[in-house]
């Protein structure tokens, strides 16, 4: 793989990542940044495992799920507490 193509893979990584940081400081509810911390985490775990054993595609698809899923959840499932 060369150098080009490693970058494009890290600045693809990247994109989900910071929008889970945005999703942590726009959320005003307690319940979504504790999950969307251990979101993070996973994906940062992801992206380091898939470094060690050099699956570059893998940590690509896995960040891009994890953040796709947790903006769903934010934006289909998670309710105000002043809704009754």
């Amino acid at each position: 793989m060369n150098d080009k193509q490693q970058f494009l893979i890290d600045c693809t990584s990247l994109i989900p990542v910071i929008g889970t940081l945005i999703l942590m400081k726009i959320a005003n509810d307690q319940l979504v940044t504790m999950v969307a911390a251990y979101v993070l985490c996973g994906e940062l775990l992801g992206v380091l495992v898939s470094r060690i054993l050099k699956l570059y595609y893998i940590d690509v698809v896995f960040v891009w799920l994890g953040g796709i899923l947790l903006w769903l959840w934010y934006w289909f499932g998670v309710q105000p507490s002043y809704i009754g």
